[in-house]
């Protein structure tokens, strides 16, 4: 989620320099889909990786050579692989794209005809991507953003979700995400139900807990100790998740893809950090209420998937928490 959310500032740069041309975004299912309603996308292809795996080898084969054909079909100017890994570089490189951008990387490097150098150099995510354009010439857009866009009706749709609930749309909510995809980006469990209940208790704000696939244990926990004022409603699909994320005044997550979702449909932010670098992967600004808690240790940046002392989650408290909410929302 996070990975093409990130990359929504280059589709607007690179509208401002090519103002009549057609943009196309490929990317996996089901995070694509995210990108419905933009309007400077004019189409979208899905690359469903999971379906082929299912299939038999050799109709896998057949269904990607399929795939590559109709890129070919589209006959495009001009390709940009902003993910680098070797299946989409091979997949610039059949597309028969005329100019096809990448990264100087070892090995696939050479399957594009425009290569960015990254080396020796210091970018946030969003920089990362910009650098491309750069590459070929085109100038940078200033204070970029993150955009995903929801639809009237996809608007309409979250009010009536959350009025049946039993939520105040006329006050204040804040939704929280206690979850993250390494359990070291994770703060702690007891430090979230802590921070809702002082929310819900002590500040008297509605507070909606989101959560993804197989996460109902960290929502079960929560709401076994606060149980008023606090509400949830399951996993919701990308684009229900955005609806819902855009109608909250604040939003706080660990670092994972719904944080970068809430900013990017214009909601406040703030992001718990641990293990990895919020210069890098936090590239917003304070003066859109955006703000991240992070305390670095002796050992950081470790980039680990797990750890056994989180000493970095730990120097986080509830009550440097709660002092940033308030921040942000001034």
């Amino acid at each position: 989620m996070g990975d093409v959310i990130l990359t929504t500032p280059l589709i607007r740069a690179l509208h401002n320099a090519f103002p009549n041309a057609q943009i196309t975004y490929l990317a996996e299912t089901p995070y694509i889909f995210l990108l419905e309603n933009h309007p400077l996308v004019h189409q979208l292809i899905p690359f469903d990786i999971k379906s082929y795996r299912k299939l038999s080898q050799w109709r896998a084969i057949k269904e990607q050579f399929l795939f590559i054909k109709k890129i070919r079909n589209e006959h495009f100017d001009l390709a940009f692989d902003l993910f680098g890994n070797p299946r989409s570089a091979l997949q610039i490189w059949l597309s028969r794209a005329r100019i096809r951008v990448g990264g100087d990387f070892s090995g696939r490097g050479k399957l594009y005809n425009v290569r960015v150098d990254y080396r020796n150099k210091q970018f946030n995510a969003i920089e990362f991507h910009l650098h491309a354009l750069k590459t070929i010439g085109i100038e940078i857009i200033e204070n970029p953003r993150t955009e995903i866009f929801t639809s009237p009706q996809e608007d309409e749709w979250a009010k009536n979700y959350l009025l049946s609930k039993g939520i105040n749309l006329e006050e204040p909510i804040i939704g929280i995400h206690s979850a993250a995809s390494w359990p070291a980006k994770k703060w702690l469990l007891e430090r979230f139900t802590e921070l809702v209940r002082r929310l819900t208790r002590e500040l008297n704000f509605q507070v909606y807990l989101t959560q993804g696939p197989n996460e109902q244990n960290l929502i079960d926990e929560i709401k076994s100790q606060v149980t008023s004022n606090v509400f949830t409603g399951g996993v919701l699909t990308v684009r229900q998740l955005a609806a819902i994320l855009k109608q909250f005044s604040l939003y706080v997550s660990n670092d994972c893809g719904p944080l970068h979702l809430s900013i990017a449909v214009g909601t406040r932010s703030i992001g718990i950090f641990g293990p990895s670098e919020p210069h890098i992967w936090f590239p917003y600004s304070r003066s859109d209420g955006h703000r991240y808690i992070h305390h670095p240790q002796s050992c950081w940046p470790c980039h680990k998937d797990f750890c056994e002392t989180l000493d970095c989650m730990k120097a986080i408290t509830v009550e440097e928490v709660i002092s940033v909410i308030k921040d942000s929302l001034r």
